[in-house]
Order: structure tokens, then sequence, then C-alpha cells
């Protein structure tokens, strides 16, 4: 079993790290990867992109880094695309992991979030 995480910020690198520890526990087999911070890495995790050195909120921290996003968006389809994990796990960070998931599902892979984004704190008008 292969496992594609997706986590922006530095708290979800440190729950995401718990998970991978637990999941280990059950299945010793299962291989991870990531665009994902150093608490996964450390966990086992191979880190694809230090996405959480992109951690950011509020449009006018986004701007700057809007091409940069752009392109990290593009490699993580590409990631999923040569890779095929069996199924993709996001975290928080709704603004990019958002693309992720509507690529994985375009390919047919399962998409889990663990720590979706709050609704109070991201998005409340969409109620």
């Amino acid at each position: 079993m292969h496992l594609f995480f997706s986590v922006g910020e530095p708290s979800g690198d440190q729950h995401t790290a718990h998970l991978i520890e637990e999941i280990r526990k059950r299945n010793p087999d299962a291989t991870y990867s990531a665009f994902g911070g150093p608490e996964m890495q450390a966990a086992g995790c191979h880190v694809e992109v230090r996405l959480t050195d992109y951690a950011v909120m509020g449009i006018l921290n986004v701007l700057p880094l809007i091409f940069k996003f752009i392109q990290l968006i593009r490699q993580a389809g590409a990631y999923l695309e040569a890779h095929r994990p069996d199924a993709v796990i996001l975290v928080d960070f709704p603004g990019f992991n958002w693309w992720v998931a509507r690529k994985a599902k375009s390919l047919g892979i399962p998409v889990f979030y663990y720590l979706p984004p709050q609704l109070w704190a991201w998005a409340p008008w969409r109620i």
C-alpha cells in the first residue's frame, strides 16, 4: 500500500507524522510519500517537496507566491500520475489541497481529508 499525503502547515505536519507512525504499526509494509514537512520525514515518509515551507494565510501573503503554488500544484499532479498511490490523504491547507484532490479524483485515486479545514476559519460563507 502506497499513501500520498499533502500537508502544507506545520501543525498538520505534526499530526500527520503521528498518523504515519500509527499506520506503520498496523501495516509495516506500507510506503509513504508527500508534499509535507520535516516531522513526516522523520516518521519515515519520503517528502518530495517541503510544502510546509510555503505555509501562508491570507490573500496578501499568497499573492507573492502564486506562481510558485501553481508550479507546486502541477508538480503534485505529475507525481500522482507517475506514481499512482493507493490513496491520497489531505491535511488542511485548502487552497492548495483542493487542486490535489481534484487531480487525484480525475485519476481514480481515493481521496481522504484528515483534519479538514475548519469552517469557521475558512470560507464560512459556504454554509
